[in-house]
Parts: structure tokens; C-alpha cells; sequence
């Protein structure tokens, strides 16, 4: 390749730079020149034309403007002592323009990464369709893995310090230039993150200027992806199952014999620490947790019940409970809201207030814990949440209250969220016309793996074919729009309470 050639990074339209401008988040903070994404906004198609020629000029040249990497940091107090700097949290903020030039590249560097299959499939952070969710799901699917072949696992949580912020320059400019960075496409990111300067704004007090040599910008849209970068060979270097969202990196060992175990997990932990040293990373031993995970419970004596990954609760059975009793303690305290908001606003606010506060703790992650030990708890204080809203008495029946404000249950939200997921990866499943040429009776039907655990048969990928093949073959031939709506339509009408109640419907009637 000539030193010269730029494979990754291309000019962009005016039309692609509008719209980049229009996606950015709405806000009124100002960055060192005191522009706003609100004011840039406003005036985007009068600057539109000259902006994207400088743009442009960027990319052909190589260069990142150093006017463009000079940030204002306004520490927010979180709590504890107000003397202390460890208790505030930096707020960084970016000039507007340069997060405009860093979408445009990081839109680029993605397409380049994700088209020609670069990127780890154990890395679910920062990339489109994936989040979270499927983090956590590919995780606990493997412990289920681990459990139905009658072994006992491992899982360690890496606690990195600072990842962000200790990013070492130049071994991530090696990395670029592995993946297929040179000339100008290396150039530009090279001048992305030299000289990168900032201040500091305590209540208008402004500090002395400072450069920074290492991490990647805090705030910044571009920083996360190059982190990505740098950890993408992370789980080539190990000899054990992995999960990383971002910085969040978990590993995962098993064995049948728990003393033998304890000894791979350390020998694991062991290549993680090197891996993170040789790259300029840095593990934090103290907070780094580790879980057994196994059915056998005199196994579990020394070690820690529960632990938190990406704001779920696992436990060492995979029982639910604990993160249902989470769940149900922070949906607690929505309810007093609500029960504060009832004579101040409409109904109408009140069902808005559920949406945003409420529900959204239930939906994250619900396909993975929604069919646990003690989910009628949810509903418990479910259905106190609707009875506030609608202004009933504690004794009413709710399933007319579900209906009349088009509100799903817990198990009706569980229900929805499975089968999209069936619906949208029916292709991966085998299902019975694939099998026969001529017509059976259960034409239409996914086969059912087969499971030893009742953990394995209820965790949402079995439970979800159970679903789907309960549905008529009308609805299972829909478009997934359609699907949707219709699967939608029939759960408000039929607010369930529990999953056996879905398998006795008669859905011919």
C-alpha cells in the first residue's frame, strides 16, 4: 500500500455532514469558544458548504485541526468531601465542530472494522446491534452451557483503572497500523491524539492550560472506538471464554472439579494481567471479583454469592432473586414518585412518568432475568404502580386497569421481548417444514433443543421457541413490523400474570 493511499477514510457530501450535524444530542453547553450542538444546529445549513470543504481538507491532508482538540473539564460534585477532587466527576466538553469531524471518522473507521469482520466477536461495546443485553445473554448462556455438561465455572470480573485515560499512544498507533491504517488514514488519527490540550472550569475559575500524552479524550465520539482498538486482541490472548463491553472485560472458566478450577481461573486472571500490562493497561486486583457458579451448593462456602455486570445482578446459581430484589427496590422508589406526582399532574403525565422511570428499569436486560424465581414481586409492585395511576383503590382488579391504559405486565413485556428476539434470529433455529418435505401437523414448529437443566429449558432461548410455537402460523408468517404489532395488540388485550396462563390460550378461538 503507498504511504500516501488513504483505504480507510473518503470525502464526505454536504448531505452527510447535514446529517451528522442534525444527530448530534441537543444541548446548550458551551465548549471553549462557546459554541453549543443547539447553535450549530441552527445555523448548519448556512455553514454547511464551507465545513464540509474543511472537512474534507482534513481527511485528504491527514490532519486534525489542533484547534479542534482543546477541551473545557467542568468537575461535578457526585458526594462525600467537597475539598477532596476524587469527588467530583470531570465533564469534558468537546469543541462542537471537532465531534462532527471525529463522527465522520468514527462512522468510517466502524464500516471499515465491522465490513471486513476485524472486530472480536466477544466485544458487544460501541458496535451496532449490540448492546448490553446481548453481553450479559452470551455470558449467562455460556455458564447454562457450562452447568448442562455437569461442570462448575469461573467468572472473574477485570476492574481496569482509568482504561480511558491510560491508553498508551503509541502502541495504539501500532494496532491502527496492523488493522490496515497507513498514510493518511494513520496520520489523521495520529494528529487526533497529539497535542490534545485542556482546562479546567471550576465556577468560572478557569485553571492553567494542559496537554495531554495519554488516553483518549474524555466525552469524546471517537475515543471509545480507538479504545476498542487497542482491547480488540485481548480474547485471541486467552485460553478461556470471554465477554468485553468496552472496557467491561469478563472471563469465564470451567471445569468439573472445583480445586482444578480455582487453579485454571488464576492461571487465566494470570494471561488477562499480562495482556493488560504489555498493552499499557492497568488491573485493579482489589476489585476485581470473582464467582463460582455452580448447582452443587457445599461448592459455594468461601466464595461471593452475587455479583454486578453492566448493572445486573448474578448470582451463583443463576436463580434471579437477588437482581429481582433489586429490581423491585428501585421500582419502590419510582412508585413513591408516582404517589407524589398523583395530585399534581394528569393521569396522562402520570402514564408518561411510568414509561420513562418505571417501565425502562423493567425492559433492560428483561429476557435475560424476566422468567427467575420471584418475578411475581415485579408484579406486585407493578400493579401498584397502575393503581396510582389510574387513581384505583388498593383491592381493584388491575387486568381491566392494564387494558385501559395499554400498559403490558411484567410477563406480557417478557413475552414480547422473547418472541421479537425469536422472530428477528428465526433463521438460526431449525424448524419442522425444514425437515419434512410433505405436511405435518406441526408444520411450522422450531425444534426444542435438548436440555438436561429446568435453569436451561426456562432461560429465554428455549423458553422463547416454547412461545413462538404456541403462536398460530398466521402470526408466525408475518413481516417483523407486523409481527410486532400484532404480538403487541394481543398482550394489551390479554394482560397475563404468570406464563402458564399464555400456554392455555386458545389462540383458534
Amino acid at each position: 500500500v503507498s504511504a500516501n493511499s488513504c483505504c480507510v477514510f473518503s470525502p464526505v457530501s454536504s448531505n452527510e455532514v447535514f446529517n451528522i450535524i442534525i444527530s448530534l444530542k441537543n444541548s446548550s453547553s458551551r465548549d471553549v469558544y462557546g459554541l453549543s450542538s443547539d447553535l450549530i444546529k441552527k445555523i448548519a445549513s448556512v455553514i454547511i458548504e464551507p465545513l464540509t470543504y474543511c472537512f474534507n481538507r482534513c481527511i485528504n491532508d491527514g490532519v486534525f485541526p489542533n484547534s479542534l482538540k482543546f477541551s473545557r473539564v467542568v468537575p461535578i460534585f457526585k458526594k462525600g468531601n467537597p475539598d477532596i477532587p476524587s469527588s467530583y466527576r470531570p465533564i469534558s466538553c468537546i469543541p462542537v465542530i471537532g465531534k462532527v469531524l471525529e463522527k465522520i471518522l468514527k462512522i468510517q473507521i466502524c464500516k471499515y472494522f465491522e465490513s471486513s469482520g476485524l472486530f472480536n466477536d466477544s466485544q458487544y461495546g460501541y458496535r451496532p446491534g449490540r448492546s448490553t443485553t446481548h453481553a450479559i445473554d452470551g455470558l449467562i448462556n455460556q455458564l447454562l452451557l457450562t452447568l448442562e455438561s455437569k461442570n462448575a465455572a469461573q467468572v472473574t470480573l477485570c476492574d481496569l483503572s482509568k482504561a480511558f485515560d491510560t491508553v498508551n499512544h503509541v502502541i495504539l498507533l501500532s494496532k491502527l497500523e496492523y488493522y490496515g491504517f497507513y498514510g493518511k488514514d494513520l496520520e489523521i488519527l495520529k494528529s487526533y491524539l497529539s497535542e490534545r490540550k485542556q482546562l479546567v472550569d471550576h465556577n468560572g475559575s478557569l485553571s492553567e492550560v494542559l496537554e495531554f500524552k495519554l488516553g483518549v479524550p474524555q466525552g469524546s465520539v471517537l475515543g471509545p472506538i480507538l479504545f476498542l482498538v487497542l482491547i480488540n486482541d485481548l480474547s485471541n490472548n486467552l485460553s478461556c471464554y470471554s465477554t468485553i463491553y468496552a472496557d467491561d472485560t469478563t472471563l469465564l472458566s470451567y471445569h468439573n472439579d472445583v480445586d482444578q478450577l480455582k487453579i485454571i481461573s488464576e492461571n487465566t486472571l494470570l494471561e488477562a494481567t499480562h495482556w493488560f500490562e504489555t498493552n499499557g493497561l492497568f488491573l485493579n486486583k482489589e476489585k476485581t471479583q470473582h464467582l463460582l457458579v455452580t448447582l452443587k451448593t457445599e461448592d459455594l462456602l468461601d466464595s461471593l454469592s452475587t455479583v454486578k455486570l453492566l448493572g445486573v445482578n448474578i448470582d451463583s446459581n443463576l436463580s434471579w432473586k437477588t437482581h429481582i430484589a433489586y429490581i423491585c427496590k428501585r421500582l419502590s422508589r419510582v412508585i413513591y414518585l408516582l404517589a407524589n406526582l398523583k395530585n399534581k399532574v394528569s393521569p396522562r403525565y402520570l402514564r408518561m412518568a411510568y414509561f420513562s422511570f418505571f417501565e425502562s428499569i423493567i425492559r433492560y436486560c428483561l429476557i435475560v432475568w424476566g422468567n427467575g424465581i420471584g418475578i411475581q414481586k415485579v408484579l406486585i409492585v407493578q400493579k401498584k404502580a397502575i393503581r396510582i395511576i389510574t387513581g384505583s383503590n388498593p383491592r381493584d382488579h388491575c387486568r381491566p386497569l392494564f387494558r385501559q391504559l395499554n400498559i403490558l405486565t411484567v410477563v406480557n413485556l417478557y413475552i414480547f421481548d422473547v418472541l421479537m428476539v425469536i422472530k428477528k434470529n428465526l433463521h438460526l433455529y431449525t424448524q419442522r417444514n425444514a425437515i419434512h418435505s410433505h405436511n405435518t401437523r406441526n408444520q411450522e414448529r422450531i425444534e426444542l433443543p435438548r436440555l438436561r437443566l429446568s435453569k436451561s429449558m426456562n432461560y429465554h432461548k428455549n423458553m422463547g421457541i416454547k412461545l413462538f410455537n404456541k403462536l398460530p402460523v398466521s402470526w408466525k408468517n408475518l413481516n417483523h413490523r407486523k409481527f410486532s404489532e400484532r404480538l403487541h395488540e394481543w398482550l394489551v388485550n390479554n394482560p397475563l400474570y404468570n406464563l402458564e396462563e399464555y400456554f392455555i390460550f386458545n389462540f383458534n378461538t
